[in-house]
């Protein structure tokens, strides 16, 4: 039988060590053994001892893959290891695998399902297969007679059926199943699943390539690869097997060669995985080898052996080796590595100096598979000091990631939200993939590609520490367009400037550059590049992303394409690499805001703990030395545009519209309770949402339509007068979902690319053990008829709501809890993937904002006790900030029967650190008897939305004990939160530096009975005389939308990317904002909220278009704070 492999305990007592015998070893188990001791609590607070699952969300059964680590723990025997053979860890474990017997099927197997709510089939789940049965054979012998039968049941069934059917062909997928498989022969003293085993994996280890690697469909993989590395080292260590012993050093040296210097894997030669930033840590695998050894100090250097994954710590101590690392590379000028496949060479690597260059010649047919990568980009290109500058690997469905294409790129394409791609492009029409090329070493590193009826070549060479060129050539014989395109590797927050005098904040913003913009250069995070003159730029050109049901792709995984075209005239074109600013990409710094602000390299910021105080915003503290205006109007709410002022600030209140309730319980269904709570007639936004639709030209409102019961829906064609229209969903009613709930969240998506997603319901929902909330998603086409619900998360604060924040194009959730001795606080969560996001919430969250000594406190002081907290954060994004309409809650009102909450303001630039000056209400309580707003005033979890120069924001409000809750409407002058005001004396505001790169400034301004006047100063504060005080038309009006004007220019365009200074002289009036606009029609392109009359984009694109649209809707007369 083979040999055991049960842990053995720690003895070693460094992570390096050189001993005079043998060198330099690597050595690590005392270490790592402390690490495991550490990670144990932070699992368990993952665990539901209810269900024995581990984390939150849609149910995975890797979710179970941390019932191992404890395993390991379990057995460590160690001092100071105080869950050394502990019955309660012991127990835990157990219910891990309970857990997963309960959710198995009859073969064993379970649903294939992601953190996303998708599901691709059932399977034997190899990586939790291979966990469970090394966590029985640890603890078997410790288990109750029960539990260990149970186990042995269900492992035996589940390898049972492994053993019969998943051992058919070499793949990582079945080696892994068969290096478990092994192990469970020995646990379950199964002799022939072991034999079996062992033959398939001494297969395994014969079919890999002479070059150490392994292959799935032409040519190396080399994420997957280290899958089999793992799979052989552990069936390597459990049975002593010297067969295995040469592919464990053929992969080890492989991934020496194909790892960057920064410890990234070289994604060039890699047909299933593109380039990645994750720098991998290596597993047991590599530690039976002197180079495997080499490989892994080499990446835990680069990583940090502090960040080592709980699972592979749990691997390393019970099947790693420590022992001696083989020397580096003897060093020379330059090293080029030829890596040789059957005879020919397929791939080098060239290191010389700061430079390391890929190239590959590894070719493959389309493959009609997701998961075989088109073999289309063949050559990267690295530097030590700003990283990969070119190349990023291969996908599908992409041509602007290949080298080079002859035919109609266009061909190829992925449609958003197909599932089932046809990948092949069509037959002698677009050909995007070599399908030959050889590997030349003379006189410097090339390759020669053949495209259809073309040949193309690529050459490159270093000529110095800081400048590479290389040559791209191309025949011209089939009359097809042909093209070479150069992918570039983007650095999302940091600018991006072209030689034809354009500059931005690369984010998920597409942008398209004709060759005159691009005018032969691009300069991006410490590189630059020098193109030919004809060369074109396209931003982001996404892969496909297979690991998604519907291939979708995030910004931050595409690419920046140069598209340069050959012709007879340019046959041959010549690219140059220049280094010209390491500091830009070494920076330790996070992602640079459109506004300038840059933000900590670790985003979201940690918060050690919650405080009384109120919340530091460090970009008020080192604001940027110039600050970008081009995203938005310019508000005052705070300091940080300002560089001096005598004008004095002035915060504004929503003001009430006279004939509210807007919107009251009028229908039989809406005097109905969740079950326990008391009978309300009940028609109000909590949460909810209220968004004006572009496509039907209606405000469209989402409410709660009873007590913590239903949501209903009503319409506008005015944002006053309020229908609730007869739907086909619950016969006779306007209800959507009839359905116990809390809060929610209804976002009407304009940027979504599916059409049946393009409303998305965030809600809280019971959960069914009717202790606390879950959270749950639905997705609409129309906003009336939802499908089911992603239920993918576990307990949840009851009012969570949810925002996008456009500015990083994330989607943030605002988390309810209950945070010791602060009450109700909130937490707060990003992603990118709302449903993956919603999924993670138990985990993936931080501190985030509380209520604090200057909050109000409630005026009656008998419902006072436990006041102020924050009872609910909504945010929106408002032109070119975020606006955080805060829920504060004071305790009871004054019969102590319903809660005392009021709406304030605040404001962030960063979309976390806020900033709120003002404490009095935004939107506060009426405590006249028979006010609809007599108490628990709150916010519509979208805001506002514009009308003009006028901001409707739509808040719930509860009238006195038993007296219904209903919703109401205030308004506010458009950007009218804050103005600078001049009174008694004229008064000045002077900016700090700003750029722009539009040509027409406009002002929200009120200098009825005064005047405005602004001049434009240089960066130094010196007057520019055509934009002179004495030579600016005066501004006597009232109005939101004034356009700037001097005698001799009303264009600013030649001031454009130029920093200047506004000042602004006011006699007698208000300034509310500024913004300068690319057209003559005041468009801000900032955000507008929940959208308004004339908007059909998130941005104002269109201007006085929209005052146009509303002004032929009707407005409120008047409007009072109190009634």
């Amino acid at each position: 039988m083979a040999r055991t492999w049960i842990l053995v305990s720690v003895t070693a007592t460094c992570l390096l060590m050189v001993s005079p015998a043998s060198g330099e070893e690597l050595v690590y188990k005392d270490r790592l053994a402390t690490a495991l001791i550490e990670h144990v609590p932070k699992i368990l607070k993952t665990f539901d001892a209810e269900t024995g699952h581990f984390g939150e969300g849609v149910w995975m059964s890797t979710d179970q893959n941390p019932m191992y680590v404890l395993a390991v723990a379990y057995s460590l025997d160690r001092p100071g290891n105080r869950y050394h053979k502990d019955a309660r860890l012991l127990e835990v474990i157990i219910k891990a695998g309970d857990n997963l017997i309960a959710n198995a099927d009859e073969k064993g197997q379970w649903v294939f399902a992601k953190k996303d709510g998708s599901t691709w089939g059932n399977i034997w789940m190899p990586w939790i297969y291979s966990r469970w049965v090394r966590s029985f054979e640890i603890i078997k012998a410790d288990m109750p007679a029960d539990a260990r039968e149970r186990w042995e049941r269900a492992l035996t069934l589940g390898y049972t059926g492994i053993h019969g059917s998943q051992l058919g062909h070499m793949h990582n997928i079945p080696t892994h199943h068969a290096m478990g498989l092994y192990l469970a022969g020995t646990a379950l003293d199964r002799p022939q699943w072991c034999a079996d085993a062992a033959k398939h994996l001494r297969q395994v280890a014969a079919t890999q390539a002479e070059g150490g690697y392994w292959s799935e469909g032409g040519g190396p993989v080399v994420v997957y690869n280290e899958v089999y590395l793992e799979a052989l080292g552990i069936y390597y260590a459990a049975s002593g097997d010297e067969q295995i012993l040469p592919a464990l050093e053929r992969a080890a040296e492989f991934h020496r060669r194909f790892t960057y210097p920064n410890g990234r894997g070289v994604e060039t030669v890699d047909q299933r995985n593109p380039y990645g930033t994750t720098i991998r840590s290596g597993n047991a695998g590599f530690t039976f080898t002197p180079a495997g050894r080499a490989h892994l100090k080499n990446q835990w250097a680069a990583l940090g052996i502090e960040n080592l994954s709980a699972d592979t710590i749990a691997a390393l101590l019970q099947f790693g080796r420590e022992g001696p690392i083989a020397p580096p590379p003897a060093a020379q000028a330059a090293d080029v590595f030829i890596l040789r496949d059957q005879e020919q060479d397929k791939a080098a690597t060239l290191r010389q100096g700061p430079w390391f260059v890929c190239l590959s010649a590894y070719t493959t047919p389309v493959a009609n598979n997701r998961w075989i990568q088109d073999r289309q980009n063949l050559l990267s290109i690295y530097h030590d000091q700003v990283g990969l500058v070119v190349g990023g690997g291969n996908t599908k469905l992409q041509p602007a990631w290949s080298n080079f294409t002859v035919g109609d790129e266009s061909l190829l394409a992925h449609q958003p939200g197909d599932t089932n791609p046809k990948f092949l492009p069509p037959e002698g029409k677009l050909f995007h993939v070599p399908s030959e090329a050889t590997l030349l070493t003379e006189p410097t590193l090339a390759l020669k590609l053949t495209y259809g009826p073309e040949t193309a070549t690529i050459r490159v060479e270093p000529k110095g520490p800081n400048t590479l060129e290389y040559v791209l050539t191309a025949t011209l014989n089939s009359g097809l367009p042909v093209a070479a395109h150069v992918t570039l590797i983007p650095r999302l927050g940091q600018s991006l400037e072209t030689g034809g005098g354009q500059r931005v904040k690369l984010d998920g913003t597409a942008m398209q550059l004709p060759a005159e913009q691009v005018g032969g250069s691009i300069t991006h995070a410490g590189w630059r590049l020098k193109v030919p003159a004809t060369a074109t730029l396209h931003w982001p050109a996404l892969p496909h992303n297979p690991y998604r049901k519907d291939g979708r792709a995030e910004a931050s995984e595409g690419r920046i394409s140069l598209r340069i075209p050959l012709d007879a005239e340019h046959r041959e074109h010549r690219v140059v690499v220049e280094i010209v600013d390491p500091a830009a990409a070494a920076a330790p710094t996070g992602e640079t805001l459109y506004n300038g602000i840059v933000l900590p390299a670790q985003w979201p910021p940690r918060i050690p703990e919650l405080s009384r105080e109120p919340m530091p915003v460090p970009y008020l503290d080192q604001r940027p030395e110039v600050v970008p205006i081009d995203v938005g109007r310019q508000l005052f709410v705070d300091d940080f545009l300002i560089e001096a002022t005598t004008l004095a600030r002035t915060h504004h209140a929503a003001r009430y519209y006279p004939d509210n309730p807007i919107l009251k319980p009028d229908k039989p269904w809406e005097r109905d309770s969740m079950q326990g709570k008391p009978r309300k007639a009940t028609s109000m936004v909590f949460g909810g949402g209220v968004w004006y639709d572009p496509a039907d030209e209606l405000f469209k409102m989402w409410y709660m339509g009873s007590n913590l019961k239903r949501t209903c829906y009503a319409v506008s064609r005015d944002g006053l007068h309020w229908d609730k229209p007869t739907l086909d969903i619950v016969a006779g009613t306007n209800i959507l979902l009839d359905q116990e709930r809390d809060s929610d969240t209804v976002w009407l998506d304009l940027n979504e690319q599916d059409p049946a997603k393009r409303y998305k319901m965030f809600t809280t929902i019971p959960r069914p053990t009717g202790d606390g909330f879950r959270p749950a998603i639905y997705y609409s086409a129309d906003g009336i008829h939802w499908g089911e619900p992603l239920i993918v998360g576990g307990g949840i604060g009851d009012r969570t709501t949810l925002f996008y924040n456009p500015f990083r194009q994330r989607w943030v959730y605002s988390i309810r809890n209950l945070i010791e001795p602060w009450g109700r606080s909130r937490r707060y969560a990003e992603c990118t993937d709302l449903v993956e996001g919603m999924g993670n919430l138990g985990r993936d969250t931080v501190l985030w904002a509380t209520a604090d000594r200057l909050d109000p406190a409630n005026p009656h002081p008998a419902g006072a006790d436990g006041g102020p907290q924050l009872y609910n954060l909504d945010v929106i994004p408002y032109e070119s900030l975020l606006v955080g309409l805060f829920s504060i809650w004071q305790g009871k009102s004054a019969d102590d029967a319903e809660k005392r909450n009021e709406i304030l303001v605040g404001y962030t630039r960063d979309g976390f650190h806020w900033h709120r000056p003002w404490r009095q209400p935004f939107a506060g309580v009426n405590e006249t008897d028979g006010a609809w707003n007599w108490a628990n005033v709150q916010s519509c979890a979208t805001g506002c939305v514009v009308m003009g120069d006028l901001l409707y924001f739509y808040v719930s409000g509860r009238g006195r004990s038993g007296e219904p809750a209903s919703t109401g409407l205030a308004v506010l002058r458009r950007d009218g939160f804050v103005s600078m005001d001049a009174v008694d004396e004229p008064g000045v505001l002077t900016t700090r530096p700003v750029t722009f790169s539009g040509k027409h400034l406009f002002v929200n301004a009120d200098a009825a009975g005064g005047e405005l006047r602004v001049e434009i100063l240089d960066r130094d504060g010196q007057p520019l005389e055509r934009f002179a005080k004495d030579r600016c038309l005066p501004i006597t009006t009232d109005g939101t939308l004034h356009a700037v004007r001097w005698t001799e220019s009303t264009d600013l365009a030649a001031l454009a990317g130029r920093p200047v200074r506004f000042r602004f002289h006011l006699t007698h009036g208000e300034l509310y904002a500024f913004w300068v606009s690319p057209d003559p029609s005041g468009a801000s392109y900032g955000y507008v909220a929940a959208g308004g009359p004339g908007y059909t984009e998130p941005r104002d694109t269109v201007g006085r278009a929209a005052y146009s649209a509303a002004a032929k809707l009707p407005a409120p007369s008047r409007s009072t704070n109190n009634e």
